[in-house]
């Protein structure tokens, strides 16, 4: 996934958007996901996969993308792990850890993304990558 438009997204959410005094955890969230980033040169192709577990004042998420062009360099896999809470049909991630494997340095430290939850149960981030549940 290119991570180089993390600044802006951060931005937008942060405008778009104000945590809410009350979380919420919805079920419809919670599990194991997979998305495929856009082929070039929208994206780089790779497999990433998205695990949402409760905790009792939201989610803590971990974020697997097997090919970060854009959060590792050089070019590798990479482990994002934070927080989330919902809003709406919206899920609120900020992410405080990177980890980049083989020896690569990360390129950020910090950041967000939201996933929208579709009507045919999907998540939609907004980088545009759909999210689909792993089998149960």
């Amino acid at each position: 996934m290119r991570w180089s438009i993390i600044p802006l997204v951060v931005l937008a959410i942060l405008v778009g958007t104000s945590p809410s005094s009350e979380a919420v955890v919805q079920p419809e969230f919670v599990g194991s996901w997979y998305g495929f980033d856009p082929d070039p040169p929208a994206g780089d192709g790779s497999f990433m996969s998205l695990t949402i577990t409760p905790t009792g004042s939201g989610y803590a998420v971990r974020l697997v993308d097997t090919l970060a062009t854009g959060a590792c360099e050089p070019a590798a896999r990479v482990t994002l792990r934070g927080t989330a809470r919902s809003r709406g049909a919206d899920l609120l991630f900020s992410f405080t850890s990177v980890r980049c494997d083989a020896g690569a340095e990360p390129q950020l430290s910090r950041g967000f993304l939201r996933f929208s939850l579709q009507p045919d149960g999907t998540l939609l981030d907004n980088f545009g990558v759909t999210w689909s549940r792993t089998a149960r």
